[in-house]
């Protein structure tokens, strides 16, 4: 039997200017299985995509510097 899954999107960090986002699969047993990562500023798209958290957070320390 196949278990239902959907895509959901968590708040890592935010600050006052950017956030950075981890999105992935809910699986039906409750597990939440991280697919990728993605800087946005807020109410925009995204500046950066990754599959990688250490890239994400690195991006955002160049940003803010």
């Amino acid at each position: 039997m196949k278990s239902i899954q959907g895509m959901r999107a968590r708040v890592l960090w935010s600050g006052n200017c950017l956030e950075l986002l981890e999105l992935g699969v809910q699986e039906a047993c409750g597990y939440f299985r991280p697919v990728r990562y993605e800087v946005h500023i807020p109410g925009e798209a995204a500046l950066y995509k990754s599959e990688s958290q250490h890239s994400a957070q690195h991006y955002i320390r160049m940003l803010l510097g």
